[in-house]
């Protein structure tokens, strides 16, 4: 059986800019985004379309792109270079967009430091690991539909009995495993195995295993493995 399953929808970030949304005034709002990923990443294109929908009309909005799921050591420097912007445009509101752009951007230069909001969206980990919400810092939590997507395939394949998950070893990654972790006693299928992988030849490797152990495979988070 090849059933393979995939979360790919953009999250709900529309919720979070009604922070921001106001009346159209004289001088528009200056709005700082900091993406954890790159420019090109088909989830960070989405973020920004919606956030270039909502506030386009009446923002100023600076995109900055931390590339961290490609260039995962230069993080910390990038946002060191998301901060100097941030005080070269003296913003009205930032958004930051999935976990390394919090740990690595929000927490050092921006949480308990200054007064302007800061909203979050594609956040894995708990919203409290980062001692989120804050008096200036809020936002909404990504999480797979891991459950429903197996319910949904019990559907069309009755017989599924396993399913297997096929993941980026990554911070994203390992987050989706805790979220596995804490919620398969619910799944209407067992777990096969959590496999976090960093290579083609990983995978390849796995090949007879996933054949065996797993009537479907969920993946996500594979972009960037060599």
């Amino acid at each position: 059986m090849d059933i393979r399953l995939r979360f790919a929808g953009p999250w709900p970030v529309l919720l979070l800019l009604a922070f921001f949304a106001a009346p159209a005034v004289a001088s528009p709002f200056k709005v700082l985004v900091v993406m954890s990923y790159e420019e090109d990443n088909p989830w960070c294109r989405e973020i920004r379309e919606g956030i270039d929908s909502v506030l386009g009309d009446n923002s100023d909005i600076t995109y900055f792109y931390m590339d961290t799921k490609v260039r995962f050591d230069s993080g910390e420097a990038r946002a060191s270079e998301a901060y100097a912007l941030f005080r070269l445009l003296e913003p009205d509101g930032v958004i930051t967009a999935d976990d390394n752009a919090q740990w690595m951007f929000v927490l050092p230069y921006l949480y308990g430091k200054v007064d302007t909001p800061v909203m979050f969206c594609g956040v894995n980990a708990e919203a409290e690991k980062y001692g989120f919400p804050s008096a200036h810092v809020s936002g909404s939590l990504e999480r797979g539909h891991i459950r429903e997507s197996i319910a949904f395939t019990k559907q069309l394949q009755p017989d599924l009995a396993s399913v297997c998950f096929l993941v980026k070893d990554s911070p994203s990654g390992t987050a989706l495993q805790r979220q596995v972790d804490s919620e398969q006693s619910d799944y209407l299928a067992t777990v096969g195995g959590f496999f976090l992988v960093r290579t083609t030849a990983e995978i390849r490797a796995l090949g007879p295993r996933l054949n065996s152990d797993c009537d479907a495979v969920y993946l996500d988070s594979l972009e960037g493995i060599t």
